[in-house]
């Protein structure tokens, strides 16, 4: 088995952005709770996933 994860929310998280000098770099975003993926992949491409929500 394979196994893989990620996470999955609404909380805008931009470490960086390329802008001009003096122009104001904007994301809007909302509060949301995440959403955690978990994947487990055997080697004849069968997929079981298992999602988990989590309050913040």
């Amino acid at each position: 088995m394979f196994f893989d994860e990620t996470g999955f929310c609404l909380n805008a998280y931009v470490p960086y952005a390329w802008q001009e000098h003096g122009e104001l770099c904007e994301v809007k975003s909302k509060k949301s709770r995440r959403l955690n993926v978990l994947g487990f992949l055997n080697r004849k491409n069968e997929l079981v996933p298992y999602f988990i929500r989590v309050m913040q």
